[in-house]
């Protein structure tokens, strides 16, 4: 992390470098993600809402960070610094390589051994603040819906769903949490962040390719997920429905027909899948 006296000073007339825009997405999450440099030279990131319905999900990421903070206080993991500003919210720009650089270079080295090593790290630092039972609450069955859970799974108060491989960022010796957009105040099984973990890793066009049956079947069983795979996997598809238009969802799962045919068949439902293929079908047939 950069020093105080290093760190940028945003202001409204600082130079964009590259923006990413999040628009396939309900209006109430729709952002935009700059990487800006101050007067100075200075790097910092900024998110800024799209729509007036998105300014309480922006503005909710400071709030998100110092809880993130006072959960992860004497771990592993150091949350990126956030602060808010006129027109959103600015982060500290980090160098570095992600744990998702780190692993799939293990796997493109052929060190199967350390690349199991990392993500059993990983999941150890993880599962090492979830000290509660989860219990659901009203708030979980508005995002997950109702479903059966394994009991007694470990849980934290506050849970980051983006605590992902591409999102942390190996710096000074540490782990820095460099993007928490998705946290929410309500416990969540710790063991479905290691199931995004995985479940994002398969999809990486670098690691992908190495990750065998039985590399990932070991992934899961050092994870500890098994039992609940089934319920994890309706949790990331009501995610993903809670965040974005069902018809989105081609657009943002997978980007070619075939892996999207097969990404419906999968996971939704087939009454609802029959409709978006449906709707594919249609769009294809549209000049």
């Amino acid at each position: 992390m950069s020093s105080d006296s290093a760190r940028a000073q945003p202001s409204p007339g600082d130079t964009v470098l590259s923006t990413r825009f999040s628009t396939q997405r309900h209006p109430r999450f729709q952002v935009r993600t700059d990487l800006c440099v101050d007067s100075l030279g200075r790097r910092y990131m900024r998110k800024r809402a799209l729509t007036e319905a998105a300014r309480p999900h922006v503005a909710a990421m400071v709030a998100s960070r110092a809880r993130l903070a006072a959960l992860y206080e004497g771990t592993s993991f150091d949350v990126n610094r956030c602060e808010a500003i006129p027109d959103g919210v600015a982060f500290d720009f980090v160098e570095g390589a992600t744990l998702a650089d780190l692993a799939a270079k293990l796997l493109r080295d052929g060190d199967r051994g350390g690349f199991v090593a990392l993500l059993r790290s990983f999941f150890a630092a993880a599962t090492a603040v979830a000290k509660q039972p989860f219990q659901p609450t009203s708030a979980f069955h508005a995002v997950f819906g109702a479903l059966r859970l394994p009991a007694g799974m470990p849980a934290t108060a506050v849970t980051d769903l983006d605590l992902i491989l591409p999102n942390i960022i190996v710096h000074d010796e540490r782990w820095q949490i460099i993007d928490y957009e998705w946290t929410f105040d309500f416990p969540v099984p710790v063991g479905f962040v290691l199931y995004r973990t995985l479940h994002y890793l398969c999809l990486d066009a670098h690691a992908a390719p190495y990750l065998d049956k039985a590399i990932r079947g070991e992934l899961v069983r050092v994870a500890g997920i098994g039992p609940a795979l089934r319920a994890f996997r309706r949790m990331e598809l009501a995610l993903q429905l809670y965040v974005s238009p069902a018809e989105d969802l081609l657009r943002i799962a997978t980007p070619g027909s075939r892996s999207a045919l097969r990404w419906i068949v999968a996971h939704l439902p087939r009454a609802y899948a029959r409709r978006m293929l449906d709707l594919r079908m249609l769009a294809s047939r549209t000049p």
